[in-house]
């Protein structure tokens, strides 16, 4: 039996998994388990991904240090990776046990793994991200250009590069060389912007893949491609808004009747594709979406301790609705998509007064009034985290369980003087896996060329 490989079928809600022996694995279709001939001990998805790799050539002992290298993780996890931590839907973490429940995804819906030869070079590739095109002089694109990878390199350099107009005028608006780079992450050396001209992702090649983001938010992703040659260009457009999780073209809510007037009949060509991702992000990320928007007033504070002695309880007027929104804090949103949670700070060290206040339909603060009322009483915390201050807030009520971050405040001095010291609105990434795992669209190289010469981007 040492020279075969070994199999193992999982019967669709029938198999148990060794690590939770009560419960049958949850699959809406049988898949198959492997490991490579001559090596012993269990089998699991992990040593599934080594098997692909010596399907297509490798060596055991190859494909072993190429998934090992692949997926971040020590080689011998690849057989013992139930020696971390028991898995939780409810904390996601970067261990082997949560790579490789990422990994069975694959199998249970018949993705095809791969394991990346680091010995090998690879191509250049220009995968479309985002498309939001109103007219030939409102866009924005995003897309992510991986280097050529050069052999004996494990991971490519991959810049996020974007562009579009406004009005006509090309972007970045306002002369900011930067201007459509706005999100900072808190990374190990303290607080981040990731540009076009930064090292922003490096990633690892094969199925699934890990990628790291700004030199902190680590995420594996699995993806799927599917042959788009011959399809109208239009047709992908309107096929992809109906499945709103997934879609970027268009996905903030501009209309697409200007887009597939200016696709027209044009198809794809041959050689193009579609790709449909799944990724789990493994970090607690803790970051600013947009560093221009997020900034308190610096009249309102410029570090977290003048924060809350400018915002008191005792300030608070709830018959003013411009005071009540001036005095107090927005943490985002509230019970509901129409209410926004807001907080004022004592009298006593660390507590806090939540309120609810009112936002109109399209999510904006009504200047007067915010209808705010209280709600409960709880608690603030000042943390360090990789050097930065994060404030904290517990005891508030429930809101809306459709946001995948916790409202958090951060102070930072960009250095230069006065003027560039700031307190920002942060998001911290929950740690769920509702939260953490996402799929979306994107267009490969062949497909993305083809959309961009047909608009003239």
């Amino acid at each position: 039996m040492a020279g075969v490989r070994l199999i193992a079928i999982v019967k669709a809600n029938v198999t148990t998994d060794a690590s939770n022996p009560g419960q049958p694995v949850t699959t809406t279709s049988d898949y198959v388990l492997k490991r490579p001939a001559g090596s012993a001990g269990g089998i699991n998805p992990l040593t599934t991904l080594v098997q692909a790799g010596v399907a297509a050539g490798m060596s055991n002992a190859q494909s072993r240090a190429n998934v090992a290298t692949q997926l971040g993780i020590a080689a011998g996890k690849i057989d013992d990776y139930q020696g971390d931590p028991p898995a939780s839907d409810t904390l996601v973490q970067d261990t082997a046990r949560w790579i490789a429940a990422f990994t069975s995804i694959a199998l249970r819906e018949g993705i095809p793994l791969a394991v990346a030869d680091p010995s090998v070079a690879g191509s250049a590739l220009d995968q479309m991200d985002n498309l939001i095109w109103a007219d030939a002089s409102n866009f924005y694109w995003r897309s992510l250009q991986a280097a050529a990878r050069p052999a004996g390199s494990a991971t490519t350099t991959v810049a996020d590069a974007r562009a579009g107009k406004i009005a006509g005028a090309v972007r970045p608006d306002f002369g900011a060389a930067n201007s459509l780079y706005r999100s900072a992450y808190l990374t190990p050396g303290g607080w981040q912007m990731c540009g076009r001209n930064t090292p922003a992702i490096t990633s690892t090649g094969g199925n699934p893949s890990r990628s790291l983001y700004c030199g902190t938010s680590s995420s594996v992703t699995l993806s799927q491609p599917s042959a788009v040659a011959g399809e109208a260009m239009a047709a992908l457009v309107t096929r992809w808004q109906a499945d709103p999780a997934t879609n970027r073209i268009n996905n903030d809510g501009t209309s697409t009747a200007a887009l597939n007037g200016a696709l027209g009949a044009t198809t794809f060509p041959a050689g193009a594709e579609e790709a449909q991702r799944r990724g789990l992000t493994l970090t607690a990320d803790i970051l600013i979406d947009n560093t221009w928007t997020r900034g308190l007033a610096q009249a309102r504070g410029t570090t977290l301790a003048a924060m809350v002695t400018n915002h008191p309880v005792a300030s608070v007027n709830l018959t003013d609705g411009t005071t009540s929104a001036q005095t107090t804090i927005s943490l985002g949103l509230g019970s509901g998509a129409t209410k926004n949670m807001r907080v004022a700070f004592g009298p006593a060290p660390g507590a806090a007064q939540f309120y609810e206040c009112d936002l109109d339909a399209s999510g904006t603060v009504f200047a007067v009034p915010p209808n705010c009322a209280p709600t409960t009483a709880g608690t603030y915390t000042i943390e360090t985290v990789n050097g930065a201050s994060i404030m904290r807030f517990a005891g508030h009520p429930a809101v809306v369980s459709t946001s995948s971050y916790q409202v958090v405040y951060t102070e930072i001095d960009w250095g230069g003087g006065a003027g560039n010291q700031w307190v920002y609105r942060a998001h911290a990434t929950k740690p769920d896996w509702q939260f953490r795992y996402a799929r979306s669209m994107r267009l490969n190289t062949t497909a993305w060329s083809a959309l961009k010469a047909q608009l003239g981007l």
